[in-house]
Parts: structure tokens; C-alpha cells; sequence
């Protein structure tokens, strides 16, 4: 579904979608990220070839997804011993 308007209205829209108990991949990637699930385990670090998941802080060692590094090719869905990542599809 991709949704088109002003800002204001596109925020009410996915507001109300949301009472459906769905989720909203806003990035138009195919990866989805679960901060949830996250436990920063760091499993997916390795497996991320493009860096879209790393570490910025090594003092909190918080794994971070930058959607626009990702490339979909689900290495992270594999390894996630918590299911955090997951496809969008």
C-alpha cells in the first residue's frame, strides 16, 4: 500500500491502520527491524555485508539498521536467534 498526501494526513491514515493491528514498513525496504525483539546481541553484525546493521556507540554496544545501506538479502533474518529482523513480504 503506498500512501500519498500531506504529511498531517498521511500521519492520521497510518494512525488509524494501526488500530488493525498491522505493521508499517516505512521504509520500502523489504527488512523489517523489530527494536522490540532486539536484545543486541550483535548475531547479525557479521552477516550484514553492507553495514546497514551496526554498531555506533560501543559504549551501549545498541545495534542500529540504517535502511538505506540495506541491500534485502535476508542474511539477518537467518541468524537472528530473536526473530528482531523479519521480511516485510
Amino acid at each position: 500500500l503506498e500512501v500519498t498526501g500531506t504529511k498531517k494526513n498521511i500521519k492520521r491514515g497510518m494512525d488509524f491502520i494501526k488500530t488493525f493491528d498491522v505493521s508499517i514498513n516505512t521504509t520500502g525496504k523489504g527488512i523489517l527491524r523489530d527494536k522490540n525483539k532486539c536484545t543486541h546481541c550483535g548475531s547479525c553484525l557479521t552477516h550484514c555485508r553492507p553495514h546497514a546493521l551496526h554498531i555506533t556507540d560501543t559504549h551501549t554496544r545498541e545495534v542500529v539498521f540504517d535502511e538505506t545501506k540495506c541491500i534485502e538479502c535476508q542474511a539477518c533474518i537467518k541468524v537472528c536467534p530473536y526473530d528482531a529482523c523479519a521480511s516485510a513480504f
